[in-house]
This record gives structure tokens, sequence and C-alpha cells, in this order.
């Protein structure tokens, strides 16, 4: 199962990606619990720009996208690392009603388990190569 799949509104990626990328080494830039849901916030930096983006971002020179995901009803919540740069893999899994996230990485890594997940939003990014 692919990993858009899991979430609940896919078509916010679909109408930007003719094939949406793997979150395969992406860079993972914000972490934000919150305790009403309870709710985490994940920003990642996607792999690369989208097939179809918006023509603002074509005009603003952006190169890439940023992904925020929110994953609520959070149950289980285990980090260990973080650094200025966290590349890592992503992958998402279904088990009953529940869906595990892990983000792997060198210096990181994430595991949660959550009830739902959706995109909080897509922005248009200029990454410096």
């Amino acid at each position: 199962m692919h990993w858009i799949e899991h979430l609940q509104n896919p078509q916010a990626l679909s109408r930007l990606y003719k094939v949406v990328p793997e979150l395969d080494r992406v860079e993972l830039t914000r972490l934000e619990l919150d305790r009403d849901g309870p709710t985490l916030l994940l920003t990642i930096v996607l792999p690369r720009f989208p097939d179809r983006p918006p023509g603002r971002w074509m005009r603003s020179g952006f190169n890439t996208a940023t992904l925020r995901l929110r994953l609520f009803a959070v149950s289980s919540y285990l980090q260990s690392g973080w650094q200025t740069e966290n590349t890592v893999r992503v992958e998402m899994s279904r088990t009953g009603e529940s869906i595990s996230l892990t983000a792997v990485g060198e210096r990181m890594k994430l595991e949660i388990i959550c009830g739902f997940i959706d995109v909080a939003g897509v922005a248009g990014y200029f990454r410096v190569e």
C-alpha cells in the first residue's frame, strides 16, 4: 500500500504530482506536539518538485515543496535523536484501527501510532543546493 493511501485527503498531493514520490531520503524539519487530540504535526521537505505546481510557485522560483502531515489521536510517540539536518525514510502501515508511522535516519528515529493522518498543507519551498 502506497503511503498516501493512509491519508484522509490524498488528493492534496495527487493533484500536484502525477506520481506521488516515496518519502525516502526526505528531510524532516519540524515536529510539533499538541495535547489537544493529541496531535503531532510533521514538516517534511519533499524529494522533488511537483509536476503540476501552482503558478505562483513557479513565479516565486521554488524548486521543491514542504509537506505538513497532521497525525491525530496519537497513542504512542517514541523519538531518539534530533539534529539540524534530519534525513529520514518515512513509512506507514495500518494495524487494525491504528496507523503506524516510522521515520528512520542516521541521526534520528521516530515511531508513532495514531488514529488517522491528513495533509495539513503543502507549500512551495526554495532549497539551496
